[in-house]
C-alpha cells in the first residue's frame, strides 16, 4: 500500500490537518512522487491550485529522507510550506 495508507488513513492527517478528506488524485500523485524518489528520479509536478500538490510530495520526501528541491511562484507560497506544512508533515 505505501504512501497512499497515509492518506487512506483520513485518522492520521486529521490529527495535523483540520477537516482532511481523502481524495484519490492527491493519493496517486504521492505515489507517483514516492516511485521517483524511490528510483533517484528528477520529476515536475503541476497540478491546480488547492488539489494537494503539497502535501502529495512532502509525504514522500519525509518518509523516503530525500533530499529535495521546491519552487514556487510566489514567496509567500515558500513561506507556507516552511512554517506550515514541513513542520506538519514532520510531526
Amino acid at each position: 500500500m505505501g504512501i497512499r495508507k497515509y492518506f487512506l488513513e483520513s485518522e492520521y492527517l486529521q490529527r495535523f490537518i483540520p477537516n482532511f478528506s481523502y481524495r484519490d488524485y492527491q493519493a496517486d500523485l504521492a505515489e507517483y512522487i514516492m516511485n521517483a524518489l524511490a528510483d533517484y528520479n528528477t520529476t515536475v509536478i503541476e497540478a491546480p491550485t488547492g488539489s494537494g500538490k503539497t502535501l502529495a510530495y512532502l509525504m514522500p520526501v519525509f518518509e523516503l529522507g530525500r533530499k529535495t528541491i521546491v519552487s514556487t511562484k510566489t514567496k509567500q507560497l515558500m513561506s507556507q510550506i516552511l512554517n506550515k506544512d514541513i513542520p506538519t508533515v514532520s510531526a
